[in-house]
């Protein structure tokens, strides 16, 4: 019988090599579901999310995103599977005082729709641009 969900399959090393890819990444990089929730993210998601990764897994993440863009980023990546250099409006998280506030600003990013753990995924990896 042939293992197809243990450390040998195919599956399970595709699976491995997207996180190694995301933990790898210099930039802010983030695991998206395809209902926009939060799988994993990097350490670096802090510079451009404002909270560090285990405060934000499993959040939606259109919370951070102007609706406009993501339709498009969305379109772009559906159309080509890939998306690199896209520049879009988006949010992070600023604290003021004790309350976590929305800030705006811009982004660049290189992003994959990739098959995780058998679900299509976005892959991303971002930097502020301003």
């Amino acid at each position: 019988m042939t293992d197809h969900v243990g450390p040998h399959s195919d599956d399970y090393k595709k699976d491995l090599e997207i996180l190694n890819r995301l933990m790898s990444d210099p930039r802010s990089g983030a695991l998206v579901s395809s209902n926009h929730k939060l799988i994993a993210a990097n350490r670096q998601i802090t510079s451009t999310a404002g909270k560090n990764p285990l405060e934000i897994v499993g959040q939606d993440m259109r919370l951070l995103w102007d609706q406009e863009a993501l339709d498009d980023l969305t379109t772009h990546l559906r159309r080509s599977g890939e998306v690199t250099g896209y520049q879009y409006p988006a949010y992070g998280w600023e604290k003021e005082g004790k309350v976590w506030v929305r800030k705006r600003t811009q982004f660049c990013g290189n992003f994959a729709l990739v098959n995780y753990m058998g679900e299509p995924c976005r892959l991303s990896s971002v930097t502020t641009v301003g």
